[in-house]
């Protein structure tokens, strides 16, 4: 893939996501002289928030940005700091990028990784699968997501996304359940169960 042809297609993703779990207050309302915390509810249709690139139309649906969910297995830490669920609509030029997709549902969680122990562990969160209260079943992107996986040496913590995309959901999303395989140590022996857990939203 061209590399400025994947930027140009991040632009779209990853300047929606690049504020969450930050904890940033809202601007003061010019008029009012008040700050008024976003909802994270679902929106009206009339009041979703979009942003537009090259690439596409991305408009977000819901939005949790302190969510603060904390999964162990063996000396593996994940928090999920927050989610992000919203509408991809991929200009054609792009869709070949997008294994043909012209409108796609995109899932972006804010996650920590954490190594609390001083073994070396291989873990995988940018390599897991996601189910839904719809009933979709979704691999993770490792393309789009950050490298938020692979090998953690002793006490490391990475941060970043990590990124899902399936075809477009026309129902509304109320839970995510995420499936993430148990960390294994430097011989590949399993060192922790499986995470299994949901969100709902």
């Amino acid at each position: 893939m061209n590399k400025t042809c994947f930027l140009s297609i991040l632009i779209c993703l990853l300047l929606v996501v690049s504020a969450c779990g930050q904890g940033e207050e809202p601007e003061a309302d010019q008029q009012t002289g008040g700050a008024q915390p976003p909802d994270t509810d679902m929106l009206n249709e009339e009041e979703y928030e979009i942003r537009e690139s090259e690439a596409g139309t991305l408009t977000i649906l819901k939005e949790e940005t302190e969510l603060d969910i904390t999964e162990t297995s063996g000396e593996m830490r994940l928090t999920v700091n927050a989610v992000q669920i919203a509408d991809f609509d991929i200009n054609e030029e792009f869709a070949d990028f997008f294994n043909g997709l012209s409108e796609a549902t995109v899932f972006t969680f804010h996650i920590d990784a954490e190594n609390v122990s001083e073994e070396d562990l291989g873990f995988y969160p940018n390599q897991s699968t996601i189910t839904t209260n719809t009933g979709q079943q979704i691999s993770s992107n490792l393309l789009l997501s950050d490298d938020v996986g692979g090998e953690f040496f002793g006490n490391v913590k990475k941060i970043g996304e990590v990124f899902f995309l399936a075809d477009r959901i026309d129902e509304e999303i109320t839970s995510i359940r995420w499936i993430i395989d148990g960390p294994h140590d430097e011989d590949y022996e399993t060192v922790g169960e499986r995470m299994d857990f949901s969100i709902d939203l």
